[in-house]
């Protein structure tokens, strides 16, 4: 089996619509790799083409439902690919919603397998297993080869192994041999029983004829020699047996040894570009952790200077308060001020008018004169106390609005 193309919609962490063509991939050379970090979507590119041949993936505990990507409403897979001078597509749907976005309670799964004709597909109504010869343990075995997958290949009994690639391999076809191997071995039969008879025709003869002494000890050595060549053509017809059977299983093993080889190298490459990411991570990791105590310290002194700020808008904000009270202050003070200064005109005007009428003020009494007087300075050391006050209270306002500022 070949696999050309393969597309992909709403699968895993391959969210909207991916083509991957592995046929230009290989124009250049026949090796190529899939790389990327953690979570670009490697291993949903294989699962894809599990389960667009199979309909399920290597993956222990995993179902359909958890490769529709989140949020979606369906996810799709065409796969195309080649066997035997074939082409076909193996097509995969799975819908979880409605129109509406309201999930399914029976998700909708469509897995059809067609023969792609020159001109039209037609629908194949026959198992995938039947048509490539493999198994699904047997694809994940030869053709995924996930991380510690490979190792139960190796552990497999000899006959697993041997049907496994037997159906694997799609090489010269070996029965070919058969006959030529079988032809030999008829040939070193014939020799073998050509020696036979001419055993019995000597042993036949020596029984017809007198031999002396010597000629008895040269023909049992001969005999032996023919003895030792009859074992000797035994264990040549059992080795090229052995030699039949293991030629085969050489053969199939080769091109399954060279992929194997080729991938263990991949996977070294990917393994030490892994590790190069993995320093350059943690490199990263060390910059982003000096900045974060950077800012760290930094949010601590923000948080300390807002702690002080708080402490500054309470102070101006009792401020604020103090001065508006005061500001209250200073108007009362200063409308009993004018209150003072009109109730000093009047006094004046009252003065003025006694002073006008002088002579009236004979007739008063010198004590009545006294207590009017000191009536009078009273009043004005009275006005005196309040214009004091109320420059002191302006006084204060300016001072407190010069420390609000600052």
């Amino acid at each position: 089996m070949r696999i050309h193309k393969v597309i992909i919609r709403n699968i895993a962490s391959l969210k909207g619509l991916h083509q991957i063509d592995f046929d230009s991939l290989q124009s250049n050379g026949n090796l190529f790799a899939i790389t990327g970090p953690t979570g670009s979507g490697k291993s949903s590119i294989i699962n894809a083409i599990s389960l667009a041949l199979y309909g399920k993936v290597y993956k222990e505990g995993s179902s359909s439902l958890d490769f529709v990507t989140m949020g979606e409403s369906e996810g799709e897979i065409s796969l195309y690919f080649s066997h035997q001078m074939n082409k076909y597509r193996a097509y995969w749907k799975l819908k979880v919603k409605k129109a509406d976005g309201e999930s399914l309670k029976v998700p909708k799964l469509t897995r059809t397998l067609f023969q792609i004709h020159p001109d039209q597909e037609t629908a194949l109504n026959q198992p995938i297993e039947n048509l490539i010869n493999l198994s699904f343990s047997q694809f994940c075995k030869t053709s995924i080869l996930n991380q510690g997958e490979f190792s139960k290949f190796l552990k497999s009994s000899f006959l697993e192994r041997k049907d496994l690639l037997e159906k694997f391999y799609e090489g010269e076809d070996l029965s070919r041999l058969t006959p030529s191997l079988r032809e030999k071995i008829n040939r070193e039969n014939q020799k073998i029983q050509n020696l036979t008879n001419q055993i019995q025709g000597v042993a036949s003869s020596m029984e017809s004829i007198d031999i002396n002494h010597e000629q008895l000890k040269t023909d049992k050595r001969e005999l032996n020699i023919l003895q030792n060549q009859i074992g000797h053509l035994s264990t040549i017809e059992q080795t090229q047996q052995d030699i039949l059977f293991y030629l085969k299983k050489v053969i199939d093993l080769k091109d399954l040894a060279d992929k194997l080889i080729i991938k263990q190298e991949m996977g070294q490459n990917v393994l030490n570009q892994r590790k190069k990411e993995l320093k350059i991570t943690e490199s990263k990791l060390e910059t982003v952790k000096k900045q974060l105590n950077t800012q760290r310290e930094t949010l601590l002194h923000a948080i300390a200077k807002i702690s002080d700020q708080d402490i500054l808008l309470n102070e101006i904000k009792s401020l604020s308060e103090n001065i508006a009270n005061q500001r209250k202050k200073l108007s009362e003070e200063h409308t009993a001020i004018n209150q003072k200064r009109n109730q000093l005109s009047a006094l004046s005007s009252k003065i003025d008018e006694l002073a006008n009428s002088y002579p009236l003020l004979l007739s008063f009494t010198e004590v009545q004169l006294n207590n009017s007087l000191l009536k009078v300075k009273q009043a004005r050391s009275n006005l005196n106390d309040l214009v004091q006050r109320h420059t002191n209270l302006e006084n204060q306002s300016t001072q407190m609005k010069q420390k609000s500022l600052d």
